[in-house]
């Protein structure tokens, strides 16, 4: 599996990052073209599940969009920034492979996330 930091994996978060870019410069379309951008993600990576996380008023993480989970757990799925797993990821700009449910010991959110959607690795990757 090609890992974020190799040269390969930093190729594909190059290309996803300026496809999103792109994407981004069309608000009237944005669900649509964030969509198209997770199902992107999804195919190039072998992915099962895909959530994007962005900051809300109340300065935390939530789920703005997702592919693979139920709409009720994304509702649910939030994170304060440099908090958790995700919310370290999110605050240090750096990208994060779990090979395991053992990578998320700690983060109960997250753990939740693995045993439910029956994951056996994750990519965080901030944006």
């Amino acid at each position: 599996m090609k890992t974020p930091d190799s040269p390969q994996g930093q190729d594909l978060h190059s290309a996803l990052l300026y496809q999103a870019s792109k994407l981004l410069g069309a608000p009237p379309h944005l669900k649509e073209a964030l969509g198209a951008l997770l199902a992107e993600v999804l195919q190039r990576q072998a992915l099962s599940t895909c959530l994007l996380l962005t900051v809300q008023g109340d300065g935390r993480l939530r789920v703005e969009f997702s592919l693979g989970i139920s709409n009720t757990f994304a509702q649910s799925f939030h994170v304060a920034k440099g908090e958790g797993t995700l919310g370290v990821v999110f605050a240090s700009g750096r990208s994060l492979q779990m090979e395991s449910p053992d990578g998320a010991v700690g983060d109960g959110l997250l753990q939740e996330l693995f045993l439910r959607q029956r994951l056996t690795s994750a990519l965080a990757v901030p944006l």
